[in-house]
């Protein structure tokens, strides 16, 4: 078949600009012996769109890896412009998988340009007083943890536009925004030089902040550390489930517990969660909601619900549109550094954490 082929660019066309339009974040073109499916992400959650027989999805595959891969004079890393009207345009980022039944595609659909500011990702209440208290510190070390999909990386560049004004340098795998005033560097495997090397070098540029990226290994964890200590702001990501995790990740990796609590400033954890969508969110009616899902969530937590999700044109019919950021914030005082020279287990430093002030992610999200 012809790669333009007037149906096959107007299938790819359609799941394309229909993903930006739904605000997606993800498209998943997923293959089948049978039958295919296409699925959008949106705010967090996974929603069906369409199934597609074989050989409709190995030409839908074949389209878009011309798109992304194929284009003369095209950086595939770069990747490709989605243009929905009325304004609407992302960059599509392509990742491919073979499989027995045929190519698994993933899509990430990027809005480079609109870089997000704490304000407007909902960082509010108390902890967001906290975390922007712990941005204004001009040193230390700041760890940002949380699952795939939980906010980290729109938090990170929030964090980046809120210090632009200082000297800011930024080691990423891939860049997905640009942020301005931050001199933003792409790390390159291929080079023979590991991460943690690359970081060193940066540091002798002298920065005010530095984003050291995800931290995987000791190396990058020491020199984080070591930064942190001759003073400077350091950012950094782990991938776990809570805050004292995050503190347990780097004492596994090798860091000295009391070192580690000599440069640690805070650790914020994130979740996320999906906004009522406010065109059609309606009252919550005791009557006739009173055997609903969210009745009985309400039930086990011990609160009452106030409004539920209906679906409408605007959210696409989930009821839902948009996220909102639940924080979880540890300060790393004097006293959980003493308790950290102690080499305590994690019950042992959430309940220290906990008697100083922070609040789990179920207290934020209830409030």
């Amino acid at each position: 078949f012809e790669l333009e082929d007037p149906a096959v660019v107007k299938l790819t066309d359609v799941i394309l600009q229909q993903g930006v339009r739904y605000r997606a974040t993800e498209i998943h073109i997923e293959p089948g012996a049978q039958q295919g499916r296409v699925r959008y992400r949106i705010d967090g959650v996974l929603q069906q769109v369409v199934d597609l027989p074989p050989s409709a999805h190995n030409r839908l595959v074949a389209r878009l890896r011309h798109l992304a891969f194929e284009q003369p004079g095209h950086n595939p890393d770069d990747g490709f412009q989605v243009r929905a009207g009325d304004g609407l345009e992302r960059t599509a980022h392509l990742l491919t998988t073979p499989t027995p039944d045929g190519e698994l595609v993933s899509i990430r659909l990027v809005d480079p340009d609109a870089v997000p500011s704490l304000d407007s990702l909902g960082f509010d209440g108390p902890e967001g007083q906290t975390i922007r208290q712990i941005l204004a510190r001009a040193e230390g070390m700041i760890l940002v943890t949380g699952p795939a999909r939980s906010g980290t990386t729109s938090f990170i560049y929030a964090a980046l536009a809120a210090l632009q004004n200082q000297s800011v340098i930024s080691l990423e795998g891939r860049p997905e925004m640009v942020v301005p005033g931050v001199t933003q560097i792409r790390y390159d495997p291929m080079t023979g030089i590991s991460f943690a090397e690359t970081l060193q070098q940066l540091l002798d540029r002298s920065p005010d902040v530095i984003h050291a990226g995800e931290i995987r290994d000791l190396p990058t964890a020491r020199i984080s550390l070591r930064s942190a200590v001759t003073g400077r702001k350091v950012l950094a990501t782990v991938h776990t489930s809570d805050a004292g995790s995050g503190v347990r990740r780097l004492i596994d990796m090798g860091l000295a517990p009391g070192r580690l609590g000599e440069s640690l400033h805070a650790v914020i954890s994130l979740r996320l969660v999906r906004r009522l969508c406010g065109d059609c969110a309606r009252p919550f009616d005791t009557e006739r909601d009173g055997k609903s899902r969210e009745a009985k969530l309400a039930s086990v937590l011990g609160v009452k619900p106030g409004k539920r999700a209906v679906g409408c044109k605007a959210c696409a019919g989930t009821g839902y549109r948009g996220q909102i950021p639940i924080p979880e914030v540890l300060i790393v005082t004097s006293e959980l550094r003493s308790l950290l020279n102690q080499s305590p287990n994690d019950v042992e430093l959430l309940r220290q954490a906990q008697s100083e002030g922070m609040r789990t992610f179920a207290e934020v999200g209830l409030e």
